[in-house]
């Protein structure tokens, strides 16, 4: 591991040390940035590096890839899609990141309300459930 110090190189995959984030729920592995042990979220090309404080960061026991908030993306963009298909167009094209946090956080415990929306919602929250922590 002194190497990855020096050299500031990701460990590779099979020697990933995973936390979670006790707040948001975001995972992430140990990597080092200018000696300084941190923790670089675990999304696809993001490149995010955040400071570790071992009581932001715990251990991650799981060995569930998602978050809650990542599968309530992948349903909103499931529902973006039906939408555009079916002619439900909206105004502008909305985007996951342009919801706030209590919109996203709605979208991910109530979904779309009724009809052919919410049973794609509950179908794709019981296929990822088990992948969610």
């Amino acid at each position: 591991m002194s190497e990855l110090r020096e050299e500031h190189v990701d460990p590779p995959v099979e020697e990933r040390k995973y936390h979670r984030h006790t707040t948001t729920g975001d995972r992430g592995y140990e990597v080092w940035r200018d000696g300084r042990r941190m923790i670089k979220l675990d999304r696809a090309n993001d490149d995010i590096v955040r400071a570790y404080s071992q009581h932001e960061w715990v251990p991650d026991r799981e060995t569930r890839p998602l978050t809650i908030a990542a599968k309530g993306q992948i349903q909103f963009e499931c529902d973006l899609s039906f939408r555009y298909s079916t002619g439900l167009r909206h105004a502008k094209p909305l985007v996951w990141n342009d919801l706030t946090d209590k919109g996203k956080r709605m979208w991910w415990e109530k979904g779309p309300g009724k009809g052919p929306r919410a049973a794609l919602w509950k179908a794709i929250d019981s296929v990822l459930a088990p992948l969610t922590q």
